[in-house]
């Protein structure tokens, strides 16, 4: 319902009062193709709230608008600030502890039956943030089974590939959470 009106409340912002969902999507459309890149049709937009099968987006496309929002300045903090950090905080509190990925992650987490999403950003060894997104449906597993998988790819991102969970590599996590872009 939230994420629903919030799409009508863009609308009536930009384009003027009643808000409509068509509208909204309209607004969404032009920021996603003008500003972040996309390309016309190359994605479908038929939902605020994400809650059925009707989106479609790549994860490229999803990395894509995670890089942008991360790097504006006036509204991209409130996104960043937003997302659960792995291994302390949010839907992620509880994965990716003693990895590399433990508070060098922030992501937003998405399940439904046979669908499982993590899309965020990550601070490499080096210091630099790097966008991601793994998208994963048609499962027939548990969703803990992804989530293992999942995991996995968040700490090799945050060790460049140097982490395994049979071996782990020391990554210094101090003040990870709020490295510089």
């Amino acid at each position: 319902i939230i994420a629903e009106t919030l799409i009508k409340a863009m609308a009536a912002e930009v384009m003027g009062a009643p808000g409509t969902f068509a509208n909204g999507q309209a607004v969404a459309r032009k920021f996603l193709e003008e500003k972040v890149g996309f390309t016309p049709g190359s994605y479908v937009f038929e939902n605020g709230s994400g809650l059925n099968d009707v989106n479609r987006f790549t994860a490229r496309q999803l990395s894509q608008l995670l890089a942008y929002s991360y790097k504006d300045f006036e509204h991209g903090h409130e996104l960043v600030s937003g997302l659960a950090i792995a291994g302390t905080q949010g839907t992620i509190h509880f994965r990716m502890r003693d990895t590399p990925a433990q508070r060098r992650l922030r992501a937003k987490t998405g399940t439904l039956r046979g669908v499982s999403a993590l899309s965020g950003t990550v601070v490499r060894p080096s210091g630099e943030v790097v966008a991601f997104s793994i998208l994963t449906q048609g499962y027939k597993t548990g969703a803990s089974v992804i989530w293992k998988v999942q995991n996995a790819l968040g700490a090799a991102l945050a060790s460049d590939g140097l982490w395994s969970p049979e071996g782990e590599v020391d990554v210094d996590t101090a003040d990870a959470v709020s490295a510089a872009p």
